[in-house]
């Protein structure tokens, strides 16, 4: 994976993080795309490779998924138990995904997919 994000406590420092990485990058041979390199303030939330990331007052980091994501797998699960995908299969793409989930500050969307998964079994 080629993404990368920093967290500093000033723009300074984030300025010469990212002046670091470039000197990095370029004995590396890695080119940064200069166009798509931010350096943003997290007081609220941001949005990196499609988890939502969130700084608590007390200074923790919640990393939750993008909703998006969520539904989607829904809505594949859903298409799987609706074409009668062998039931190996579906529990091997809930596990998959569960595992992905637990990265980051995900239980409330474990027990969403659950939930999904409990509906549809007992609807079929």
């Amino acid at each position: 994976m080629d993404d990368t994000i920093y967290i500093t406590k000033t723009k300074k420092e984030a300025i010469e993080m990212l002046n670091k990485y470039i000197i990095l990058s370029k004995k590396l041979g890695i080119i940064i795309n200069k166009n798509k390199t931010k350096i943003i303030n997290i007081k609220n939330s941001f949005i990196f490779c499609k988890w939502k990331f969130k700084i608590l007052n007390n200074g923790k980091i919640l990393m939750i998924p993008v909703k998006d994501t969520i539904y989607r797998q829904r809505r594949k699960l859903v298409k799987m138990y609706n074409k009668k995908v062998n039931i190996n299969e579906i529990n091997k793409t809930i596990i998959c995904f569960k595992s992905y989930l637990n990265i980051g500050s995900s239980y409330k969307y474990i027990k969403y997919i659950d939930r999904c998964v409990c509906k549809n079994t007992l609807n079929t």
